[in-house]
Formats: C-alpha cells, sequence, structure tokens
C-alpha cells in the first residue's frame, strides 16, 4: 500500500497498477482512499468507450 500512499501525497486522481495484489487490496481500503486504484487496459477501456459514446469526458 506504499504506492496508493505515495500516489495520495501527491494529490493524484488515479493509480494504474497491473498487479494484481495490489488492486485486490485497494479495494478493501475503496472508502477510506480517494483515488481510482485501476488497471491501464480495463481503466482505458472504459475511458475510451465513455468517450465515444458522449460522456462527461467528450472533449466536444
Amino acid at each position: 500500500m506504499l504506492f496508493i500512499w505515495l500516489v495520495l501525497k501527491k494529490n493524484a486522481d488515479i493509480f494504474l497498477t497491473t498487479d494484481s495484489r495490489l488492486l485486490s487490496k485497494s479495494l478493501s481500503y475503496k472508502d477510506n482512499i480517494n483515488i481510482i486504484v485501476a488497471n491501464p487496459m480495463i481503466w482505458l477501456a472504459e475511458a475510451t468507450n465513455n468517450i465515444v459514446q458522449g460522456g462527461e469526458n467528450d472533449p466536444n
């Protein structure tokens, strides 16, 4: 959880990792941390899908 603590100290909004143990552990702390912890491939697919569908990240 040291990595998540460092990300929190830098006021990041998201922490991307491929470490499945860290992803699982972050789920148990999701009510105590105020950042998104996600797998980069899944996050990118969801973010791209949101833009294509005209979601809040749509630049137009």
